[in-house]
């Protein structure tokens, strides 16, 4: 059963969804403004888990991010990075053009929906198994 922090969906709300249950995927919805930012500060903190082996951040339904939500974006492309834990972000347009102009978000792999970002997770794996 996912875990959810948030209001109604028309607002701020992250999700923790286990698809896999080494992949958690963390889904956010809504406004990533200052009334957020401890809610999600709270859940992202939890990422990477020891038994994490991918992790997915869904932010294709966040309609606004202010700059401390960039920062918690980038933060947790630190700490995977820093744990060899790929991170996957499936993000939209404008977050995607947003994101594409920073220097320091170099390096992050986004995608337009869920099913491209497990499609990323899924190769260097089976790029393994061939080898």
């Amino acid at each position: 059963m996912p875990q959810q922090q948030g209001a109604a969906a028309d607002q701020f709300a992250v999700t923790v969804e286990h698809e896999r249950a080494s992949c958690p995927c963390i889904v956010v919805s809504g406004d990533v403004d200052a009334r957020a930012v401890d809610t999600l500060t709270t859940v992202l903190a939890r990422y990477p888990a020891v038994e994490t082996t991918a992790l997915v951040a869904d932010l294709s339904a966040v309609t606004f991010c202010s700059i401390n939500g960039l920062h918690m974006i980038l933060d947790l492309f630190d700490r995977s990075n820093a744990v060899a834990v790929p991170l996957e972000l499936v993000v939209d347009a404008p977050l995607r053009r947003l994101l594409g102009r920073l220097e320091c978000a170099a390096g992050l792999s986004t995608h337009l929906d869920r099913a491209a970002a497990m499609v990323a997770i899924d190769a260097p794996e089976a790029e393994a198994l061939r080898a």
